[in-house]
């Protein structure tokens, strides 16, 4: 039996601001890193780690995110390969190819930086109705009491 499962959660924060670029394609890319922390006693540890997002969640990324802002991203590792071009040594690196993402927190927690999104970026959102609209009585259809045998049409 073979096993191949390739899947990753990674939980915390954008540490620098989204590149986003629009291929010619029409493939919409959204490059960034994070940073989690490990702390256990006077010690502290980070793990950093390049993402890549594709398609409309990367606009929507974008549009709402930045640096400082929490995520909780999932998706699978893969392994990015080159080589060097001043020692033609060999490289590696491992990037979250994200398939999903949620925003944790606001980039103002535990002393965060900016706005979430700024304005020229963040889409306005339509003014939606506080209260649900009653609806329109049918007058065809009469709720006095039981339907009459010949009222049912099966």
């Amino acid at each position: 039996m073979s096993l191949n499962f390739n899947q990753v959660n990674f939980g915390g924060r954008v540490t620098r601001d989204i590149e986003f670029q629009e291929l010619n394609s029409g493939t919409l890319i959204a490059k960034f890193s994070m940073v989690s922390n490990h702390k256990w006693g006077e010690k502290e540890t980070a793990c950093f780690i390049e993402c890549v997002l594709f398609g409309k969640q990367a606009k929507t990324l974008y549009d709402y995110s930045g640096k400082g802002q929490e995520l909780l991203v999932t998706g699978r590792l893969e392994q990015d390969q080159w080589e060097d071009r001043d020692t033609g040594a060999k490289r590696s690196k491992h990037v979250i190819v994200v398939e999903s993402y949620k925003f944790v927190g606001s980039k103002d927690s535990n002393g965060g930086g900016e706005q979430a999104a700024t304005p020229s970026r963040r889409p306005t959102r339509p003014n939606r109705p506080t209260k649900p609209t009653a609806p329109t009585p049918n007058p065809d259809y009469d709720n006095s009491g039981p339907p009459e045998d010949d009222q049912i049409p099966f």
